[in-house]
């Protein structure tokens, strides 16, 4: 889903905000094609050969942020924070099983974001954002298992 950008500056402008993927970060699209980015910025050209330059920004719940001139701007609604908290949860298996856990935590709750923020029917969404982060703690379980019996 794309959440319209709206510059007091610059009204004539058909900017949109596109959240990343699991694996592709946010995108700012202008007439509905996406604008190269360099790192967090992105130069927006304008009809008389200008720019203008927008930096992309994500807070912790991955909620991407425009800053235009200083200014920030939230293009889409924040998360909840019991949504945020439920998807951070299987972090904590970074403290109970190293880099396994931390995989599997980080998967279950970049899993739960993506699912809250996609464009699947609001049911759907929900289910798959409560058993995210269930399922990367039976993961871990399942894989910490598979690594004990290997190396006995």
């Amino acid at each position: 889903m794309d959440y319209p950008i709206s510059l007091t500056k610059y009204p004539d402008l058909n900017l949109c905000l596109r959240p990343g993927g699991l694996f592709t970060g946010a995108q700012i699209l202008k007439d509905n094609a996406p604008l190269k980015k360099s790192r967090s910025k992105v130069l927006v050209p304008l009809a008389d050969g200008s720019t203008i330059e927008l930096k992309i920004k994500s807070g912790l719940d991955m909620t991407p942020k425009v800053e235009f001139q200083g200014i920030e701007m939230e293009v889409m609604p924040a998360l909840p924070v019991p949504w945020m908290i439920w998807a951070y949860i299987p972090l904590l298996l970074i403290f109970v099983g190293g880099a396994i856990g931390g995989l599997c935590g980080g998967v279950a709750a970049a899993g739960t974001m993506m699912a809250l923020r996609s464009e699947l029917p609001k049911p759907l969404r929900i289910v798959i954002a409560l058993l995210a982060p269930p399922l990367g703690i039976v993961a871990y379980g399942v894989l910490a298992f598979i690594f004990i019996k290997a190396s006995q």
